[in-house]
């Protein structure tokens, strides 16, 4: 499988689809927002790192054949967030090198309403059928309960302590063939 570009997958409320150069003023918006900021990169985006960073997700689909998609609500056609896969090589996961990450950031004006949780159940099904048994992991910090929550919804469980820049955090592994009952 050679994806080229991230594959359009649809919920009841969202369309997941690859992102778009029109996406960025509301990309820009995202990453500037201190409410987004505050459990992932910490420091807003500036202009340039923001465009740099979406070229970036863009580009991931051809080389990894997984990547981030563009999260966009059916009803107003909105750009809302991005979720998806990626490998970010960081030092403290050097044992997961080659194992894809989940990654997600939603706009503040559209959390708490289940969008999330929606968008990454069919990303973890687009997984399970393309890549059947891939364990996946995730990097959170000890103070996104939200996020642990989804996480933990999804089938991940806490494999370790780790140092995350100074920030109490988990790491999470999700093996999809390790909680499946034994066949015959």
């Amino acid at each position: 499988m050679n994806q080229d570009r991230a594959p359009k997958l649809e919920t009841e409320r969202l369309l997941l689809r690859p992102h778009q150069v029109s996406d960025f003023p509301a990309y820009l918006d995202m990453w500037t927002d201190p409410d987004v900021l505050r459990f992932t990169i910490r420091e807003p985006r500036s202009e340039q790192d923001a465009w740099m960073t979406l070229k970036r997700v863009m580009g991931n689909w051809p080389l990894l054949d997984y990547g981030l998609w563009a999260l966009e609500r059916k009803d107003t056609g909105e750009f809302i967030g991005d979720a998806g896969f990626m490998d970010a090589r960081r030092p403290y996961t050097e044992d997961k090198r080659g194992v894809p990450e989940i990654a997600y950031a939603l706009a503040p004006a559209h959390s708490r309403q289940g969008f999330m949780t929606e968008a990454l159940a069919a990303i973890h099904h687009w997984l399970d059928e393309h890549m059947p048994g891939q364990q996946t992991f995730a990097l959170i910090y000890d103070e996104n309960t939200a996020s642990i929550w989804v996480a933990e919804k999804l089938g991940y469980i806490e494999e370790r302590r780790v140092d995350n820049d100074d920030l109490k955090s988990a790491l999470y592994t999700r093996n999809p063939l390790s909680s499946r009952p034994p066949t015959d």
